[in-house]
């Protein structure tokens, strides 16, 4: 109970207990026996005030935490859209990049994420025809995977403007997001559509992933930062089903099949791929 009382009302406590004490022990002690009435009574009424003044303190604060936890789920709840579109990104790739003998089709988002989805995804051709046109999808996996970025990003940003006070430790993770390394490189990247374009015989340059960060002299790849971004991703996610637990965000199976583009396995660099572009 008592953890619920704030600092200056621990304050007014301390001063109102030695006043308490003080009274009492005059009304005991003192031999005046009209002045020790009236300590009595005032000390009594200085304990009745004490518990109203606690009780107040703990209904206030307990009300506090509600309205925080409300604005809190709002903030997620308003995110649900771009959670949604910005993992079926990370699917696509995932997809075009997966090998079409494999039997299990993963959706598990807390286990998504996991090294064998980075062995894979370093294998997209980014030159390739993603197989799907729609409003949300530039022709190329190059823009695609920048304006979804870069169209998350400005959704935790308007997030942090109007909810940044209420989300507490779920801030530094949105923060850690719109500041990462990785958004920082893939938006550093416009001349990468020219190598794609320019016939380079290296898989390096068909996919952004294996390209070495320009300003890192550490030999770290693009990858190194994909895996942070999308490890501080899935535990936003998982932060927000634990919020809704009744309608988690989720991969539906139907995603991975062969009808709905892009095709299993479709985006894969091989040395065909390298030698037509040469």
């Amino acid at each position: 109970m008592f953890k619920n009382i704030g600092i200056k009302s621990w304050g007014i406590i301390l001063i109102m207990l030695i006043c308490i004490v003080c009274f009492l022990y005059y009304s005991i002690f003192s031999k005046d026996f009209s002045l020790s009435d009236i300590a009595l009574s005032i000390g009594t009424n200085l304990i009745a005030v004490l518990i109203v003044l606690i009780s107040i303190d703990i209904i206030v604060d307990q009300n506090k935490k509600r309205q925080n936890e409300r604005m809190r789920r709002l903030a997620y709840k308003r995110l649900r859209v771009s959670f949604n579109r910005h993992l079926l990104l990370w699917f696509r790739i995932y997809k075009a990049t997966y090998d079409s003998s494999r039997v299990d089709r993963p959706i598990n988002i807390a286990t998504f994420f996991e090294d064998k989805y980075f062995r894979q995804i370093i294998k997209l051709d980014f030159t390739s025809d993603p197989g799907f046109i729609a409003v949300d999808c530039p022709s190329d996996w190059y823009a695609y995977l920048r304006s979804s970025t870069n169209e998350f990003r400005d959704a935790l940003e308007q997030t942090m403007i109007k909810y940044g006070i209420f989300l507490t430790d779920d801030a530094f993770i949105m923060e850690e997001l719109i500041n990462s390394h990785f958004v920082a490189v893939a938006n550093r990247y416009p001349e990468a559509v020219e190598y794609f374009t320019g016939g380079r015989s290296t898989p390096d340059f068909f996919n952004i992933f294996l390209m070495k960060n320009k300003e890192d002299t550490n030999g770290i790849r693009v990858i190194d930062y994909v895996k942070i971004y999308l490890h501080l991703f899935a535990s936003l996610i998982e932060k927000y089903n634990e919020q809704f637990p009744n309608k988690p965000i989720s991969i539906p199976k139907s995603y991975w099949n062969n009808h709905i583009e892009p095709k299993i396995g479709s985006g894969i660099i091989t040395n065909k791929t390298i030698q037509q572009r040469e």
